[in-house]
This record gives structure tokens, C-alpha cells and sequence, in this order.
């Protein structure tokens, strides 16, 4: 579905052979209330694969949600974030830490927060 904005809602499935390992549905019955795959990259040691969405409507446009799947866990769940900060990108640093760049309603201000995917950011 493709809400007003032009945006694609998703379905993520993370396969392997042809199997899925984990799947999830970002879309919403009007196709202006979900989500569409806006850009992800798998950890440099291949364990996380880290994703971010897009609103398919055009609702809180800076507000990309970060999901990851975990590839020991096989599981996709979302990035535990700061309260009070509304993510923006996102960007690997080490093998399983990520540098997400979003805005902090108390600073009022872009900021970058380190997550560490290996011990429970996911």
C-alpha cells in the first residue's frame, strides 16, 4: 500500500534457505498509519540487522522507528531508545553499537545517542 505521502508500507521477513525466521507487518488498513522500509545494514559482525521506517501518511515525518533482528535470538524487535527522543538515522560504529541521531524533546535539540545492540538495546 502507498499512503499520501508516496511512501510504501512494509512487511519485514527475515529469511535463511528460505525460511523465515522472523517476520513482522508495518502496514495499516487505510495505508496512512504504518510504516515502510526507509533504509537498514547489517552489524560488521553479521549478528544484527538494523532497520529504520518511514510513515506511510506523513504522521510525525521525522519519527523513524529503528527495529532490529537479532540473528542468535532470531527475533526482530524494536530499538530500546531514551524516553523523550524521536529518532532520526542511524549509523554502525563498532561491531555491535549503533550512533542513532534524533531529536531530544528535553534538550530541544539533534543529538546523538549510543546504543549497545549486545547488551539489551534491542
Amino acid at each position: 500500500m502507498r499512503g499520501p505521502s508516496g511512501c510504501a508500507e512494509s512487511t519485514i521477513t527475515v529469511s535463511l534457505n528460505g525460511k523465515a525466521l522472523a517476520s513482522h507487518a508495518f502496514t495499516s488498513s487505510d495505508g496512512e498509519h504504518g510504516y515502510g522500509f526507509a533504509h537498514g545494514q547489517w552489524t560488521l559482525d553479521s549478528r544484527f540487522f538494523v532497520f529504520n521506517l518511514s510513515s506511510s501518511g506523513g504522521h510525525q515525518p521525522m519519527n523513524q522507528p529503528l527495529w532490529v533482528f537479532d540473528r542468535h535470538r532470531a527475533r526482530l524487535t524494536g530499538v530500546k531508545l531514551p524516553p523523550d527522543f524521536i529518532p532520526s538515522d542511524f549509523r554502525m560504529q563498532h561491531a555491535d553499537r549503533l550512533a542513532v541521531t534524533g531529536w531530544s524533546v528535553a534538550a530541544q535539540k539533534n543529538t546523538d545517542v549510543e546504543i549497545d545492540l549486545g547488551k539489551g538495546g534491542a
